[in-house]
């Protein structure tokens, strides 16, 4: 039989050693300019990488799908480099899809983490659309549920009525130009009469 051999736990301080070996940036020469790009971003700089995508994306609550993939090149660059873009939204558009800027970032990025990200802003997203969803069901779940009732009450109201009183007061508005003066009378008349019947 063979002898086990208990393995010896790895510390903190040497998983933080091994950790602290990997180069956290890198410079690139990109079109005669130092371009430095962070190989990965923070906990709280993946975050608000995540959070910036997806508020991108939505215009009054509403998804803009077209925006997805701006936004997403948009926050990389601004998140992962030392290159600024102009808050012109027109122009920082065609900066991206005329260079090669996102292509040369994610040559160096750490495509684990960057993967990890898109997965988490289309996560965030289905999940956004999804609650917009439902609180448009229940908008209009609660309107047809005011719409019956409205329509129950405007059925008792008119119940007791026969043919006849409804004619009566429909004679009351001529020329469908609705005086509400007659039409209440025609209703009082015509529920007076019923109830003396």
């Amino acid at each position: 039989m063979a002898k086990q051999i208990k393995a010896k736990k790895i510390s903190v301080s040497e998983f933080e050693r091994i950790s602290k070996e990997i180069k956290r940036t890198d410079t690139v020469n990109w079109h005669g300019n130092e371009l430095i790009i962070k190989k990965i971003l923070s906990l709280s700089e993946a975050m608000s990488f995540v959070q910036n995508v997806v508020d991108s994306c939505f215009d009054n609550g509403v998804y803009r799908p077209e925006l997805k993939e701006f936004a997403i090149k948009l926050n990389m660059i601004n998140s992962y480099s030392n290159l600024s873009l102009p808050s012109n939204f027109e122009r920082s558009y065609e900066y991206i899809y005329t260079t090669d800027i996102c292509q040369t970032i994610e040559i160096v990025i750490l495509g684990r983490q960057y993967d990890d990200l898109i997965k988490a802003i289309d996560e965030k997203i289905s999940s956004l659309v999804a609650a917009n969803t439902s609180a448009i069901h229940k908008q209009a779940s609660d309107i047809i549920a005011s719409l019956d009732s409205i329509s129950s009450s405007i059925g008792s109201l008119f119940e007791n009525l026969s043919s006849e009183d409804m004619t009566t007061a429909l004679k009351a508005i001529p020329n469908m130009h609705i005086d509400e003066k007659k039409l209440i009378e025609a209703y009082k008349d015509a529920s007076h009469k019923k109830e003396s019947d």
